[in-house]
């Protein structure tokens, strides 16, 4: 299976650290084995932003069909990371199904407490992704895996996902 990859950026420090991941991960990806970036793909869910709890991430095995993903609501995170996880396109080759290995959003001053959370609260339905929230102001990184927190990662050090995946961004530290 390829890999999808997607990536958005809104202001200089955002577009640094979304420009730098993206490298990273294409430098980490290339040698070991074929992958595909897209940068216009939405990642979909079911559920309504207006009723954050009932929202949730589908599975690649739900039982919906490809014109069924297009329908769904949407979300686009600043990456979204499938390697070993299956992943299913809509029918347009637009919105995808299934479980991220890895999701990374860097929040900007422009996102909300209520973006914040249902943004969290969506990729911690997956029980198998880890999602990664920096800010453009810290060197911390907060760190889940589903609904479970994990220690904190800090951009002054090597970062390592679950899967081995390795992201040097040292150079990107305050």
């Amino acid at each position: 299976m390829d890999l999808a990859f997607l990536s958005l950026a809104v202001n200089d420090r955002h577009r640094e650290l979304t420009g730098a991941l993206n490298e990273e991960i294409y430098l980490a990806l290339n040698t070991k084995r074929p992958y595909l970036k897209k940068e216009d793909l939405s990642l979909a869910y079911w559920g309504e932003r207006a009723n954050p709890t009932s929202s949730k991430l589908l599975p690649v095995d739900c039982d919906i069909s490809e014109k069924g993903i297009e329908e769904l609501s949407t979300i686009v995170p600043d990456i979204a990371l499938f390697s070993k996880n299956p992943y299913k396109l809509g029918a347009n080759n637009v919105n995808v199904i299934g479980y991220p290995d890895l999701v990374i959003e860097v929040w900007s001053t422009g996102n909300g407490k209520n973006e914040k959370l249902f943004k969290q609260h969506l990729y911690s339905t997956s029980p198998i992704t880890e999602h990664w929230y920096l800010t453009q102001t810290s060197n911390r990184i907060e760190c889940w895996i589903g609904a479970e927190r994990q220690k904190n990662k800090s951009l002054k050090k090597v970062l390592t996902t679950v899967n081995g995946l390795t992201l040097d961004l040292r150079d990107l530290a305050l």
